[in-house]
């Protein structure tokens, strides 16, 4: 992999926002889950316990998703209208009322309608989408996607794709890509350490892309492209028919519908 200062400094930038993003998150569902048990703890009615587990049971399976992984993606848009605004929006697989923002990027669920964000590619068409019941219109310039882990009680974002319009990277451990750039002196142990983990993760990325063709096993695959979206947010009531050769995604985008 190689970076020049100024990509290796931008994804290190990014990359220290999604291990903080990913942190806050996990604590703030981890949170109200605590508070959830302690209001039922608190009723002595048998009946009144059972109301309460009955009626937060779907949005604490939300929660207990988000503790597990609390974001998924991030994406930049630019506006075309009024002032080319830049917006910037972070991705869960689901609902996060109430979730807070970081750094004044909001949580949104990638099932939602602005979920579609997702699933452009940088530089690509242009995309709309409706925010505060008004249409808007820009270009995805910028986006990464990650699987989120949790060795060691610290975040980490494993094979995490940065894409930008000019360049794509793929950064097998984000955490340990933001503490190399972060180490205030570089000693000879150090460099080679560097450069090993910038060689398995050039390695990575050509398996990446192999495995993409030659693997027939289904995969989590947390966001679906442009055109896997279209299909996944049709009504479920629309009866579809998929035609492709192996390897293309049709099984991946109908388990998403599931």
């Amino acid at each position: 992999m190689n970076l020049t200062d100024e990509r290796r400094d931008h994804i290190a930038k990014v990359g220290d926002f999604i291990l903080k993003a990913l942190d806050k998150v996990a604590q703030w569902a981890d949170d109200q889950l605590l508070k959830r048990e302690q209001s039922v703890d608190r009723s002595s009615n048998e009946t009144a316990q059972l109301s309460i587990l009955a009626t937060s049971a779907e949005v604490r399976r939300g929660e207990e998703l988000l503790r597990r992984e609390p974001a998924i993606a991030r994406v930049v848009v630019q506006w075309d209208q009024p002032n080319h605004d830049k917006k910037t929006f972070l991705f869960c697989r689901v609902g996060a009322a109430g979730a807070p923002d970081v750094k004044g990027v909001n949580l949104v669920s990638y099932r939602a309608p602005l979920g579609r964000l997702a699933e452009h590619e940088p530089g690509g068409e242009m995309v709309t989408a409706r925010i505060a019941g008004k249409e808007h219109t820009g270009k995805i310039i910028e986006r990464q996607k990650w699987f989120p882990i949790h060795p060691d009680n610290l975040w980490d974002a494993k094979d995490c794709e940065y894409e930008v319009e000019a360049w794509q990277e793929v950064v097998t451990s984000v955490r340990h890509f933001v503490e190399n750039v972060q180490q205030p002196t570089m000693d000879a142990p150090l460099l080679d350490a560097i450069y090993a983990s910038a060689e398995k993760e050039e390695k990575a990325h050509s398996e990446r892309h192999r495995r993409a063709i030659v693997r027939i096993a289904l995969r989590d695959q947390p966001i679906l492209d442009r055109h896997q979206g279209e299909i996944f947010r049709m009504p479920v009531n629309h009866r579809i028919l998929l035609l492709g050769p192996p390897g293309t995604g049709k099984t991946t985008t109908l388990i998403k519908r599931i």
